[in-house]
């Protein structure tokens, strides 16, 4: 007989399971969120989160806390004993805290008793074997209840405009109704979070639907204002949704065309409140689709869209030119090639002259980008337009293109299948002004393309100067005709 086991080497296979510090964090936020989850709620759970160069604090005070047996669960890998919880998995706080720091020391209470708990281990994210630990007792109060983590020796650094950007959205409803109340502390700065702002142009329209297997489903849909006017640009549209007040997945159109079919769709948003079993998958950032409980919610909310769909693609059905949309690829040829010229630093790579005479190194001048050519670039512009035609759609691929929109947009991204599509509103004020000349477009899709991803910390700075330099080298060459 063969005996399956669980080697202690999968504790380091899923404390990498992580795409960044701030996503590990947030399983720490959601221990401490969790608290709430079931309870009278008669206190609100304050999660204090402490950035130091060094040490990284994580303070969860609730309504129940942890005690002797509660501590001895959480350091079971894959213990839990309910799945109506926001973490279900047992792993994510325990991987979090590998993935961020090698060591950690944990201090807990819980109501109504009179003693804490404490456990220090220096190799927690570096250990290839499973150890045992003798908690340490200290007195206190029966009326406190709080889990304080505190990580050292930190492997990874984490920002903290990110992270705040991140838990007033993950957080979102629960931030709103102060179950949840989180401060973050970061040298001289303190922060409570507050929850994501999301301007409507009208007000939201409230639903509850009842599913066939008997829960209710909640939530709102509305139009978003231009973002111009409710401060929260980078929000997509579609719908997010919510499980048991925490974020799990958004952007979504539950089987409805979405912005990459037609860009007008980005400004339909909402939320949907998921307070029963659904499993997610380990990081929450997604759920199990093939699950029944999905099925139902996923049919649920295609008709409850519907309507909504329809009428903004009733208000959007304007043609655009095709030489409009043509000269958006040019545009988007250029950009991109000027994006790919400031990523290599223009130093040992395959270059060519703009003659096409291959060079075997190049010195990277200021100023000079415009004449310079990668190997596998097409001769010409308009065959790469033709080229970029051809494979619209391919995985990994950029594309542009120009819609009507309602006049509140400038451009948006959206993404699909691997793709990213660049959409330019004609109905914009400034597409309007400029006649959608090859300046705007230029202008445009540099502005757009450098715009960061949601977990990137780059700032204002660095992303007007990716821009910018992407504009000079893009406007130089198309006016110096070089490819």
């Amino acid at each position: 007989m063969i005996q399956e086991t669980f080697d202690a080497n999968m504790r380091l296979a899923l404390m990498a399971n992580f795409p960044s510090a701030v996503d590990a964090l947030l399983e720490l936020v959601d221990n401490g969120a969790d608290d709430w989850v079931g309870k009278t709620q008669q206190f609100p759970v304050e999660v204090d989160v402490v950035i130091t160069p060094h040490r990284l604090r994580i303070r969860s005070k609730g309504e129940v806390g942890m005690g002797y047996g509660e501590l001895e669960n959480f350091l079971k890998w894959g213990y839990a004993h309910k799945t109506a919880r926001i973490g279900q998995w047992g792993q994510g706080g325990k991987a979090a805290i590998g993935y961020l720091a090698h060591g950690v020391r944990i201090r807990c209470t819980k109501r109504g008793e009179e003693v804490g708990w404490e456990l220090t281990d220096p190799t927690w994210g570096d250990r290839q074997f499973f150890t045992a630990y003798e908690p340490q007792p200290f007195p206190a109060p029966k009326e406190e209840a709080y889990v304080d983590i505190e990580l050292f020796r930190l492997k990874r650094k984490v920002s903290y405009r990110h992270l705040i950007r991140r838990l007033s959205s993950v957080y979102r409803p629960i931030l709103q109704n102060d179950n949840l109340i989180v401060t973050i502390k970061a040298g001289p700065k303190t922060q409570r979070v507050k929850p994501l702002e999301i301007s409507l142009s009208k007000e939201p329209q409230p639903f509850e639907i009842a599913l066939p297997d008997g829960k209710s489903l909640r939530g709102w849909l509305g139009i978003m204002a231009p973002v111009s006017e409710n401060g929260c640009e980078g929000v997509r549209g579609g719908i997010r949704c919510y499980r048991y007040g925490r974020l799990v997945s958004q952007g979504e159109f539950f089987g409805h065309p979405g912005p990459a079919d037609n860009a007008a769709l980005n400004t339909l948003t909402g939320e949907v409140y998921i307070d029963f079993p659904v499993s997610p998958n380990l990081n929450k950032s997604d759920f199990d689709r093939e699950s029944d409980a999905w099925r139902q919610i996923y049919k649920a909310m295609h008709l409850a869209m519907e309507p909504w769909v329809k009428d903004i693609l009733a208000q959007s059905q304007v043609v655009v030119p095709e030489e409009s949309r043509e000269n958006a690829l040019r545009a988007l040829v250029l950009i991109r090639r000027a994006f790919r010229r400031i990523e290599s630093g223009y130093k040992g790579m395959p270059l060519v002259s703009g003659s096409g005479q291959p060079k075997e190194k190049v010195e990277y001048i200021p100023g000079k980008e415009a004449e310079l050519q990668f190997h596998d670039e097409p001769a010409s512009l308009e065959e790469a337009v033709q080229e970029l035609k051809q494979v619209p759609q391919k995985a990994g691929q950029i594309y542009a293109d120009i819609v009507s929109g309602d006049g509140t947009l400038r451009s948006v991204s959206t993404h699909e299948n691997g793709t990213r599509k660049v959409i330019v509103f004609s109905n914009y004020p400034g597409y309007q002004a400029a006649r959608g000349d090859m300046a705007y477009l230029l202008e445009t899709l540099s502005l757009e393309m450098a715009r960061p991803e949601a977990d990137d910390p780059q700032d204002v700075n660095e992303y007007l100067d990716r821009a910018n330099s992407a504009l000079r080298i893009a406007a130089s060459d198309f006016l110096r005709h070089r490819i």
